[in-house]
């Protein structure tokens, strides 16, 4: 039973290592759309393509920065500590990507002016007939205009 615990969970930390790299991959750089690029991050020689040896050295790499004592296996807590710090530095961005949207006159604080004066053109933008009132198919159609990365036509 021991046995079978382990070796279950040493394969859940295998696949959460290979599913977390591609959703990480998938999925760094926040809204602005913008994707590192897979050979360029893992080309190692600058040859413009990469070899398994590349692939190899950066799982090494990645390992060894979950790996936090160093002792050659991932724990449950190095895991979520780095999860928790990665997630931490995308936080980050995206707030000084929002501080940089909102703040208006540029004195590197958001006043509580440019924080309404940014909820209003929320707002507006999810008010496509304009009315004043924000229906449900007016939010479901701003939420999609949203994960298409752009404004899009205003439907109404």
């Amino acid at each position: 039973m021991k046995l079978t615990k382990s070796i279950a969970v040493g394969t859940a930390i295998v696949a959460t290592l290979f599913a977390g790299a591609a959703y990480a991959e998938h999925h760094r750089g926040g809204h602005d759309g913008e994707r590192p690029d897979p050979i360029e991050r893992l080309d190692l020689n600058g040859d413009d393509a990469i070899t398994k040896d590349e692939v190899d050295a950066a799982r090494a790499a990645r390992f060894s920065e979950i790996d936090a004592n160093v002792d050659g296996v991932i724990t449950i807590d190095e895991m979520t500590a780095y999860h928790a710090a990665k997630a931490a530095e995308r936080h980050a961005k995206r707030a000084e990507r929002r501080l940089e949207r909102v703040d208006s006159d540029g004195d590197g604080v958001i006043s509580e002016a440019e924080f309404l004066a940014q909820e209003d053109r929320l707002f507006a933008r999810a008010d496509a007939d304009g009315d004043g009132v924000v229906t449900r198919e007016e939010v479901e159609n701003a939420m999609k205009r949203g994960r298409r990365g752009g404004k899009g036509p205003r439907e109404g």
